[in-house]
């Protein structure tokens, strides 16, 4: 029983400080740690004490003590997520809860335990999902607690303090080959060389020689073509999505997809990048195949509803259609299977194993950091030409090629080793 600066007893938890206030300190079960409230007067402290305990209390007035993860999941959507995310990140979303529903969707949200968590994270990762997409799933699950507790609706938030392990960057059984992510030179011209009469070519050209995201060179219009200052301006990426609700927030009875043009994701990916000669000349081939398309198709870009707001978009179909990251990416891989089948022939009559080319498309942004690294620009410089906000994403992307090592190693031979210093 606490007692008063004048030897009154005050009631149970309850203190009188030095400077007169009065004061008492509240469990909280959601925090684990202790919360003080403090009144110069001390039946108000006991009033502010008792309205504290009763807000405090989990399962409120307004809320089902018996709702389930995925009821609440549901309603999380509908309240939090549908009228204020991009369709990237509602489909983000869907995405990452769908992959753990079976494994925690019927347990009640006051139920669950942080033993409940592990419990997904072990039974993802023993579906072989990589650690970055279980990371996403749990993001998903931290947020829709966090909104749970913060309402009151469930004491603590389960996931709250629930990490994966940092990954190991450095494993013994490491492959170099298998996690090579930059194209090589020789790979480079035998893919060029094969792709040079398709109708894509210039696209792959830009990529390689502008590190852009696939997403923001199909969503590239003429406009941001600054030929007369040399420069590229990306301020939108186009990508395909799945939407789940309509306008209203309903759920669709089944979920569609739709090609839409956004704004980027972070603000550093809204960037100027070098316009060169041999990136300008490519881009004025492609705008002839373009006009080309034009006046041989009737109804060129009838179907295409992004030109009503981009009607200078530059990547089209024949027929006026907006070409996809996913499109190009079946192009892509197109080319390749051409050129392994073509390798598989003359390595059968040559008589030895075949080398076989594995390209895909964010490669040539990975290339593209990485010859700019060799040749000598800044990583901070890098970083900004292709919209890293951190420098270490940069250094990440950079893959030193063993011919430049070579070279680069040669220079502290001659000057040392052969002096034999």
């Amino acid at each position: 029983m606490g007692k008063g600066i004048n030897g009154k007893e005050l009631g149970k938890g309850i203190r009188q400080r030095k400077d007169g206030r009065y004061e008492t300190r509240i469990y909280n079960q959601g925090t684990g740690k202790y919360v003080s409230l403090y009144a110069t007067n001390l039946q108000k402290l006991k009033k502010t004490r008792s309205a504290y305990l009763e807000g405090k209390s989990y399962g409120i007035a307004g809320y089902d003590l018996s709702i389930t993860v995925s009821q609440w999941y549901n309603k999380w959507m509908e309240l939090y997520v549908i009228h204020s995310k991009k369709n990237t990140t509602i489909n983000n979303y869907v995405n990452g809860y769908e992959r753990l529903r079976e494994y925690i969707g019927y347990f009640k949200m006051i139920e669950v335990k942080p033993d409940n968590i592990l419990s997904v994270i072990k039974s993802l990762q023993n579906e072989g999902y990589k650690r970055a997409t279980v990371v996403h799933s749990l993001t998903i699950l931290k947020l829709m607690f966090q909104k749970a507790f913060d309402s009151k609706m469930i004491p603590s938030n389960p996931v709250q303090d629930i990490k994966l392990p940092a990954r190991d960057y450095a494993p013994a059984s490491y492959d170099v080959k298998k996690d090579m992510q930059c194209i090589s030179v020789t790979q480079s011209e035998t893919f060029f060389k094969a792709c040079k009469d398709t109708r894509y070519y210039e696209l792959f050209y830009l990529l390689i020689h502008t590190g852009m995201r696939i997403g923001e060179a199909c969503a590239l219009t003429w406009a941001d073509i600054d030929f007369d200052n040399k420069l590229i301006h990306i301020n939108k990426t186009l990508n395909q999505v799945s939407i789940y609700y309509d306008n209203d927030g309903n759920p669709l009875p089944e979920h569609k997809f739709v090609i839409q043009i956004t704004t980027p994701k972070q603000s550093k990916s809204c960037r100027n990048v070098p316009l060169s000669e041999q990136v300008s000349e490519a881009l004025l081939m492609w705008k002839s195949k373009q006009m080309a398309d034009k006046k041989q198709c009737k109804h060129w870009g009838e179907e295409n509803s992004l030109l009503t707001m981009y009607p200078d978009l530059i990547f089209t179909t024949c027929n006026g259609k907006a070409y996809t990251p996913n499109d190009a990416s079946k192009e892509c891989r197109r080319i390749m299977d051409k050129i392994n089948a073509n390798e598989k022939k003359l390595a059968e009559l040559e008589k030895r194993m075949p080398v076989l080319l594995n390209i895909h498309l964010h490669m040539f942004r990975h290339t593209f950091i990485t010859r700019c690294i060799q040749s000598g620009i800044p990583a901070e410089t890098t970083a900004k030409i292709v919209g890293h906000a951190d420098i270490r994403m940069t250094h990440y992307y950079t893959h030193i090629e063993d011919e430049f090592m070579k070279k680069e190693y040669a220079k502290f031979s001659e000057n040392y080793t052969e002096r034999g210093n």
